[in-house]
């Protein structure tokens, strides 16, 4: 399934759901309707068995500073809020977090609408507000994104205003310095960390992955 945000912006009242496609046939198959949105919805992403959703404001309809992130059940019951720092809402000159996804770490990151950045945000145990703990430059100029889930550093971005997919890689080494050291502590391309890994030779197993993959099944079978 392929499920995408939608909401009717700009007109009032807003109205905003979650739109339901079959991958295979790319038709719809279902729907997710808000009753009463706290905004215009941008993002909606999985996590634990949840969804997490994004309700943005934009001016000069509304107060960017409005705009929400909100924690569904799987049932889509709300069950806890947070907004943005405002020095984040600044970045967003107007706009808001056009984009949104966990990634490396599990942190959760967020575009804006038109700025070059990926916002890394940490989810509080308590209090209402998200904490903006970096900033990470990237190639594409806000709108959607997604983490690729095998190679965790590629990331997939939209650029309205070309209509293309990009692709870009963040490394550990340019982010790093901007990764609050708690956070960096876990993702998984923590230098530290890549120190003990061992490399892999891509093109070794695509020359070889299917012969070695015939003499394992022969020898596990004899055995």
């Amino acid at each position: 399934r392929l499920y995408c945000a939608h909401s009717n912006f700009p007109r009032l009242p807003a109205e905003s759901s979650v739109e339901i496609w079959d991958t295979a046939t790319m038709q719809p198959v279902g729907q997710h309707r808000f009753a009463q949105p706290p905004g215009s919805l941008t993002w909606a992403v999985p996590r634990g068995g949840e969804w997490f959703a994004c309700f943005a404001h934009y001016r000069p309809l509304g107060d960017p500073a409005r705009a929400q992130v909100v924690r569904f059940d799987a049932q889509w019951q709300r069950l806890a809020s947070w907004s943005f720092p405002a020095e984040l809402i600044e970045h967003f000159a107007g706009s808001s977090a056009s984009g949104g996804g966990f990634g490396p770490g599990g942190a959760l990151f967020v575009t804006g609408h038109d700025a070059r950045e990926l916002y890394v945000l940490a989810v509080p145990e308590t209090g209402a507000v998200l904490n903006w703990t970096a900033t990470i430059p990237i190639s594409a100029e806000g709108q959607a994104f997604a983490w690729d889930p095998v190679e965790t550093n590629l990331l997939y971005s939209i650029s309205r205003r070309t209509k293309e997919v990009i692709v870009s890689q963040v490394t550990s080494g340019a982010a790093a310095p901007l990764i609050d050291k708690a956070l960096m502590a876990d993702l998984p391309t923590n230098p530290d960390i890549l120190k003990q890994a061992f490399p892999e030779d891509a093109k070794f197993w695509i020359d070889n992955g299917d012969k070695l993959a015939e003499r394992w099944t022969r020898w596990s079978g004899t055995k």
